[in-house]
């Protein structure tokens, strides 16, 4: 199974496709055929064997799954899930649940071998399917027997095969007389055609003449047509009346049949071999050595490539144009849906800075603005950022923190300062609505100043755009970071974010047609209609748009304008969504290794088996991989849990009855059908109850029988744990004293003293709970031979906190926990990690020259272990034993002798393997501290 990541191309005036290679996980570049399966998967024969696609990701099938060949040249799905391969060498085979049958494995394909290398498939409504080659044709029954017949077939017609695409040319002597006016003679023989329905009481039938670069149609009711064109064409695929795909060697396009001409290209200059539309109406290419292109049906068509960054929309009577990089403005032709020219300095005019009614222009155009500059139109007004207008009246606002109301050219109206950097405003009803970094806020008319400082917004973030929408009395408001709000009679009904609909809640530029609102984000175009309820529709780059970040929105009835920094796209967003075609298939079922079959009932598993693997896919094509997973499995949990993986392992499941509960949900927020599958993990034998009370019963007589000798051998064992456990609790109790002991207490006490005396109550306050909460820690657990792992840290960070204090902060520490683990859940023997501590700050840190000492204290998880690292930046343990030779009256501490006396007992008592070691750290021969490292197992009992 190999992850599809593809990428997105584009073209000027062309549509949105995915290219899917090698690279992607397809089995080969070359491609011979392409289908849809029952299920929904695609499958696509390349010349190094197949592949078969849900969406996500790849399954490539070869020689070592089955194959006869690796290069096949065709395939056919038939009516009960089978898939018809035929290699480039004589024989063929099918693949069915989860399994190529060939005659290797076979009985019925190894006594049909098929004596020629081209073979074409068709099927008939009951289920029976013909094999057609140029010396013979196989039949095989729905009861899957076999009969060969020669082509030439000479006796009656039989076959009415399915009115398919797929299908493949048959001699016209085995057809029923029907079909037999769809008669086409080459290759010495006389041909039925495949046919297809094509509209209400017709059927569309064609042939390939690759003499003269033509095909031949026949529809129902009329003379057969041949019709040339430019290249040869290698295969026809009806699409809507009156368009046919056409695949050639110079590419893949759309041809008008009424019209007789090519209506749209998808693909040019490339060899494309065969096509199919899918479920959803996308449109699959394989081309030859160049993979295979995906057409999604998408509402949106690109105008401009990725050369182009648009910015910026205009409109001037009827015409629109678009501001782009490099102060650049260029005019759509007279649909708006290419680009006609560029526009020069004398068609640059005020009307240009206009905005549809009820919208602002964020941040307008610098190169608009410099030019009517230039003209001497709002020459005295810098800064600005952002401009509306309401008829020949402008409302500018400024970076400097004011509102102005102007006519131009230089006429000023009216103005008001807020005292702070704007990000945009508006102008409604004589209030001014100014948008800042720090939220939104509505100015009361007849203010000339009006600061804004320490008032409450009313909407509280940065604000970047503003929207009114006449038609139901909706003031938008767009968010840099807290999605999009909707006011009504100055008051805050409603906010969208990613949580209710919104695809992001990072904001970039706001439209309104005067109902809906549009708001671009940098994840997609987001489309409310108060009228639905203010439902939301979104369109990203599979949906037709050159990229996610949107920076501008023009919309005018269902059609809507986008511009990126990647091009310009158009969107009819007319076309209603219909529900895609979303299947949840469950691919394989693993139990100790061992496959079964997909479509397995309820199954009951050996106790031993009880290792159990589910692989499934959610097949959304237009998803794209965007499928989520919901599952949980009855008996184990009732909780639903969520992945994006295509598999669930259970590598030891307990005995019991099982129901695993399936559903997923694709990139449109559709479900998928619900999946459940019960299976049942047997007990083991001795856990059934006959077994159990014979065995108490076996248990009892021995136990009667050695009473004795046994009651010795535990009296014996008795005395010896005593004896162990009296001498752990006298260590225990010393290794306590030396953590404790009564110079620890009387520094604390003077430290707290010397707090008094200098009359810091706080730090008096601070010092003694500290040393409360310490005695109290320690008067929790002395007693308990283990603790868990974060009252130990609790203890630890408290007396590091006190020494810290106590040493006048000469020296800082601190303590990293592995994010993920959970340290109430660990237990480890109590007191065993402080005196090391105690010794880093009394022979290491301690006998530093200033006030740099570090001791950090990490707890990670290392393979099996827990592993508490003690790392200090002290003087090293050299150096203190050369100052203990010359002075007396460096400490001497005892707890690490007692620490490592209490642990050999406690790993003889408890059956464990704890350990720690000490490690000298240098640099270029300098001590630079020292390092103990304490290793906890986790798979022995504490």
């Amino acid at each position: 199974m190999i992850l599809c990541c593809c990428a997105l191309r584009v073209q000027a005036g062309k549509h949105s496709y995915y290219r899917f290679t090698v690279r992607e996980g397809l089995a080969g570049d070359n491609i011979y055929s392409i289908v849809q399966d029952n299920d929904g998967f695609m499958w696509v024969a390349t010349e190094t064997g197949v592949s078969r696609f849900d969406g996500t990701t790849f399954k490539n099938f070869t020689v070592k799954d089955g194959l006869p060949s690796n290069d096949v040249n065709s395939l056919y799905p038939d009516q009960k899930g089978r898939i018809w391969m035929s290699p480039f060498q004589k024989g063929f085979c099918y693949y069915y649940r989860g399994k190529i049958h060939s005659s290797e494995n076979d009985s019925l394909l190894r006594s049909l071998p098929a004596l020629s290398e081209n073979k074409g498939f068709s099927e008939d409504a009951l289920g029976n399917i013909l094999i057609n080659t140029p010396t013979e044709v196989i039949y095989i029954d729905i009861h899957n027997r076999g009969i060969r017949y020669p082509n030439p077939y000479s006796g009656p017609g039989f076959f009415e095969p399915i009115l398919r695409p797929t299908a493949t040319t048959l001699p016209l002597s085995i057809v029923k007389p029907y079909l037999r006016k769809y008669k086409v003679h080459a290759f010495n023989l006389d041909w039925c055609p495949p046919i297809h329905p094509w509209g209400p009481g017709t059927v569309l039938g064609w042939v390939v003449d690759w003499s003269d670069r033509s095909f031949i149609i026949f529809r129902e009711g009329m003379p057969p047509r041949q019709i040339k064109v430019s290249d040869n064409v290698i295969s026809v695929l009806p699409l809507q009346r009156p368009n046919v795909l056409l695949t050639s060697a110079a590419g893949g396009y759309i041809y008008d049949l009424d019209a007789d001409r090519t209506k749209d290209t998808l693909l040019s200059g490339i060899v494309v071999n065969c096509c199919i539309v899918d479920a959803d109406s996308g449109i699959w290419l394989g081309t030859s050595g160049a993979g295979v292109y995906y057409f999604p049906l998408s509402a949106g068509r690109l105008i401009s490539d990725k050369g182009l960054q648009v910015y910026d929309f205009y409109r001037r009577n009827d015409e629109l144009w678009i501001g782009s990089n490099n102060w650049q403005f260029w005019k759509l032709n007279k649909d708006h849906t290419a680009i006609e020219r560029k526009m020069t300095p004398k068609e640059v005019d005020p009307v240009l800075l206009s905005s549809p009614e009820g919208n602002m222009r964020r941040l307008p155009y610098y190169g608009l603005v410099k030019l009517l500059r230039e003209k001497g139109i709002f020459k005295n007004f810098m800064g600005h950022k952002s401009l509306m207008n309401i008829k020949d009246t402008f409302v500018m606002a400024t970076g400097a923190g004011a509102l102005y109301k102007l006519r131009p050219p230089n006429l000023l109206l009216d103005s008001v300062n807020v005292g702070q950097r704007l990000t945009c405003g508006y102008y409604r009803n004589g209030v001014y609505y100014a948008g800042t970094l720090d939220g939104l806020f509505m100015i009361p008319p007849g203010q000339s100043s009006y600061p804004v400082k320490g008032r409450t917004p009313l909407v509280k973030g940065s604000i970047n755009a503003i929207a009114y929408s006449y038609k139901n009395d909706l003031l938008w408001v767009t968010t840099s970071d807290n999605g999009v709000y909707y006011i009504r009679d100055d008051e805050v009904v409603r906010r969208f974010d990613e949580t209710n609909g919104l695809t992001s809640p990072i904001c970039k530029c706001l439209f309104t047609d005067g109902t809906k609102a549009y708001v671009g984000t940098i994840d997609g175009l987001n489309v409310i209609d108060p009228e639905q309820a203010f439902r939301i529709d979104w369109y990203k780059v599979p949906d037709g748009l050159p990229s996610n970040n949107i920076n501008c929105i023009y919309a005018e009835g269902k059609q809507v304008w986008v511009g990126t920094s990647e091009g310009l796209a158009l969107l009819d967003i007319s076309r209603v969504r219909r529900k895609p075609f979303f299947n949840l298939v469950l691919t394989n079922i693993t139990v100790s290794g061992q496959g079964l079959p997909s479509d397995t009932g309820d199954i009951n598993l050996a106790p031993g088996d009880n290792n159990i693997r589910f692989s499934f896919a959610g097949i959304s094509l237009p998803s794209l991989g965007d499928v989520r997973y919901s599952y949980r499995l009855n008996g184990l949990s009732s909780i639903w849990q969520q992945t994006r993986e295509q598999s669930l392992h259970y590598p030891s499941l307990p005995p019991g009855a099982y129901i695993l509960e399936l559903y997923a949900t694709d990139r449109f927020d559709g479900r998928s059908n619900t999946i459940r599958f019960a299976f049942t993990v047997q007990k083991k034998w001795w856990h059934y109850g006959w077994v159990q009370f014979a065995f108490l019963l076996l248990v009892l007589g021995l136990f009667f029988s050695v009473f004795w000798w046994r009651t010795q051998r535990v009296q014996k064992r008795r005395r010896e744990k005593v004896e162990l456990k009296s001498r752990i609790i006298e260590l225990e109790q010393m290794a306590l004293r030396a953590q404790m002991n009564p110079h620890f207490i009387f520094n604390s006490l003077n430290s707290f003293y010397q707090y008094v005396i200098d009359k810091d109550l706080a730090g008096a306050s601070k010092f003694i709970q500290d040393f409360s909460r310490l005695l109290r820690l320690l008067f929790e657990t002395s007693a308990l031979p283990a603790i868990s792992l974060d009252k130990e840290l609790d203890f630890l960070t408290t007396y590091l906190e006190l020494e810290r204090t106590k040493h006048s902060e000469a020296f800082s520490y601190s303590l990293q926990v592995q994010p993920d683990l959970l340290t109430e859940e660990i237990v480890i023997p109590s007191f065993v990690i402080q005196p090391f501590i105690e010794n880093s700050i009394r022979h290491g840190i301690q006998n530093r020259r200033d006030k740099a000492g570090h001791i950090d204290l990490a707890v990670n998880i290392a393979g099996d272990c827990l592993v508490v690292a003690i790392a200090d930046n002290g003087v090293g343990r050299r150096y203190t034993e050369a100052l203990k030779q010359r002075t007396i009256t460096i400490h001497n501490s005892k707890g690490i002798a007692l620490t490592e006396e209490r642990i050999a007992l406690y790993n003889r008592s408890h059956r464990s393997n704890i350990r720690f070691e000490i490690i000298d750290q240098y640099e270029t021969g300098t001590a630079t501290g020292t390092l103990v490292l304490f290793y906890f197992p986790l798979n022995q009992p504490i």
